[in-house]
């Protein structure tokens, strides 16, 4: 990613959601709470270098216990 936008640093996993190709890992989406993009209008009126985006989040998958066997 520091390739295409020098001044961006990425910590972690970048969501590769649009590189997905089995349609049922699509479905999974990043989020498990619905999106508030409320923020939006106030981060577009901030100077430029002004916000940091952090995410300390991650994807997880819940298994049908039943399905499991033993």
């Amino acid at each position: 990613m520091h390739a295409k936008v020098p001044v961006l640093y990425t910590v972690g996993h970048m969501l590769c959601q649009h590189a997905i190709t089995d349609s049922k890992l699509g479905s999974i989406g990043s989020s498990l709470w619905s999106i508030d993009t409320s923020m939006l209008d106030w981060v577009d009126d901030r100077p430029a270098g002004f916000v940091v985006y952090v995410n300390f989040g991650g994807i997880m998958v819940i298994l049908d216990i039943k399905h499991l066997g033993t």
